[in-house]
């Protein structure tokens, strides 16, 4: 382990907190029996606390002599990217719907981050958010946004 996991720990333990802390206050567990919207993103956010806690751990055992953030890797920019790409996906569900929204973030993720043809990226994302929507939306009963598509 690098000091970059102890960067990467910290900020998923950030998250991890921001996570917890809002789908507790904002949401409400709820019960074990009935559980509330919050439930299940706490205990994400409770998992990723953990997972984070374990990588800032193993990267403490190598005596770190400096914490620079000038010293990322070259990665950063692409794990920024990504992150605000997730974050836009996250405030325009609402507005784009599921469907739309989804292929477009799969589109994103399988064409640049991944390295995909157009045509590899385009099917892969249509298999994704088909299998994904005929699961919740179809078996399961899940209500996802419909957007613009109506859908």
């Amino acid at each position: 382990m690098k000091k970059y996991d102890i960067y990467c720990g910290l900020f998923w333990l950030v998250m991890a907190l921001f996570v917890s802390v809002t789908s507790l206050l904002k949401f409400g567990l709820g019960t074990f029996r009935y559980p509330g919207p919050g439930f299940f993103p706490f205990l994400v956010g409770l998992l990723l606390l953990f997972l984070s806690i374990g990588i800032i751990g193993t990267g403490m055992k190598e005596r770190v002599k400096s914490l620079d953030f000038r010293e990322w890797p070259s990665f950063h920019k692409n794990i920024l990217t990504i992150l605000l790409v997730l974050f836009a996906y996250a405030f325009s569900l609402e507005s784009l719907g599921y469907v739309l929204g989804s292929f477009l973030l799969f589109l994103y993720l399988f064409k640049f981050p991944a390295g995909k043809r157009w045509w590899v990226s385009m099917g892969l994302s249509v298999l994704v958010v088909s299998i994904t929507y005929y699961f919740f939306g179809v078996l399961l009963k899940t209500q996802f946004p419909k957007g613009i598509l109506n859908i």
